[in-house]
This record gives C-alpha cells, sequence and structure tokens, in this order.
C-alpha cells in the first residue's frame, strides 16, 4: 500500500503559482516560435496561417512534434499544394485549403483545380481538402483529424 503523503497548503499554493508561471513561459515561446516558424515559410492566406497554427498546436497536445514534417506550398509535377503533413514512418497527406479569395474564382480555376486534383490521385497521393470556413470555424478540429489520420497510418503501416 502506498503511503500518503501530505502536501501543506503553502506548497499547494506554491505549485498551482508555479504551473500558471511555467504556462506563461510555454506560452510566450510558442507564440514567438510559431509567429517566426510563419514568416518563414511561404504560408499565403489567413486561413493557411490558421491552419499551420493549430497543426504545429495539435502535433504539441499529441506530442508528435519531434516526429511531424509541415510543408508549405509544396510543388508537386507542374503543381502547388498547399500542404505536405507527414509524420516520421508514414505517408504524407496533402492539404488543400480552399477559400474564396484565393480559390474557385472562375471556371478556368476550377478546371485546374479538378486537373490537379486527377494528376494527384493517379500518383495515389491522398489529399484532404477543408473549406475557409471549415479552417476558421474549427481549426483545431481539421487539425486534429489530419494528425489523428497520419497517426493511424503509421500505427497501421
Amino acid at each position: 500500500m502506498e503511503k500518503k503523503i501530505v502536501i501543506p497548503d503553502n506548497v499547494m499554493r506554491f505549485l498551482r503559482s508555479t504551473a500558471i508561471d511555467v504556462g506563461d513561459f510555454r506560452k510566450r515561446i510558442f507564440f514567438e516560435h510559431t509567429k517566426k516558424l510563419i514568416g518563414r515559410v511561404c504560408v499565403e492566406s489567413p486561413i493557411e496561417q490558421i491552419l499551420y497554427v493549430a497543426l504545429i498546436a495539435v502535433a504539441q497536445f499529441k506530442y508528435v512534434t519531434d516526429d511531424i514534417t509541415i510543408e508549405c506550398q509544396e510543388k508537386i509535377g507542374k503543381y502547388r499544394i498547399d500542404f505536405m503533413v507527414e509524420i516520421s514512418g508514414g505517408n504524407p497527406v496533402f492539404i488543400e485549403c480552399d477559400g474564396h479569395e484565393f480559390h474557385d474564382k472562375d471556371q478556368k480555376q476550377r478546371d485546374y483545380e479538378k486537373a490537379r486534383d486527377r494528376y494527384f490521385t493517379k500518383k495515389g497521393l491522398k489529399v484532404f481538402h477543408y473549406t475557409g470556413k471549415n479552417i476558421t470555424d474549427a481549426p483545431y478540429v481539421v487539425a486534429t483529424e489530419i494528425i489523428d489520420y497520419l497517426m493511424l497510418e503509421v500505427n497501421n503501416g
């Protein structure tokens, strides 16, 4: 049987205060680090920036930050895709963020995107499409779906 250790009130107060300080410190580090990353990579649109931040955050929540790769504006053949996300040991998933400002402006753009999707399918690439509304309304849900899919691929692979 384990011996029960009593933690005095003053120690509990110090523990709570320290937890807040550690949280504040980690929050500042996350903010500054992620802001620098956004500036270094080619994240074009606000919805892409939101998804990028959510992917980094969810990777931390799921303890896969050392194993995840997030590439932006990845060139595949003659096409470009918004994100390539990969966890070590698994196949990548390619992400398209379909916002009104950058996608589906006219028939020519829609034809281009459909041809691109067929090209990716022929290459055997897994592409997830998310609307700007999906991303802005629930960025963590979208990022969690992507990372959970990748983790499942690694575990089943």
